[in-house]
């Protein structure tokens, strides 16, 4: 017998991941067709345009919401799993959730991953702020 340890998959972890990258893709093509639609008339009055610019803006809004909201999310999650693995020296910590049949990890190794969550999770945090940032410029 072997003393190596593993996690079975969860399925509301799929279900998550599959969510958040349908949901990118989706706003992402959203704002496509949304930009392209207003540009495709060709003859517009000057008060035309500057509606469209304003609908443009609104949606640019809302999608900076929606990618801030989402990127906060992983940001939060990453740190979690972090901070979960350096307490109990293990990775995936106890309890957690995986996409996969996961191999449990101690030692070093633990540690490195623990960290690179954690550097991880600052980096999406960071990313928000730099966003937000950004768009009130």
């Amino acid at each position: 017998m072997s003393d190596t340890k593993y996690i079975e998959a969860s399925w509301t972890a799929r279900f998550i991941l599959i969510a958040l990258v349908s949901i990118a893709i989706i706003s992402y093509f959203w704002s496509i067709e949304l930009g392209t639609s207003e540009l495709a008339s060709e003859q517009r009055t000057l008060q035309q345009l500057e509606e469209s610019n304003a609908r443009l803006d609104r949606t640019n809004v809302i999608l900076e919401i929606i990618i801030s909201v989402l990127f906060l999310a992983i940001s939060i999650y990453f740190m979690q799993i972090g901070i979960r693995s350096l307490k109990s020296g293990q990775y995936p910590p106890p309890g957690s959730r995986v996409i996969v049949k996961t191999k449990v990890v101690t030692g070093k190794s633990a540690l490195g991953n623990a960290r690179g969550n954690l550097a991880a999770g600052l980096l999406f945090l960071a990313f928000v702020i730099w966003l937000h940032v950004h768009a009130i410029a």
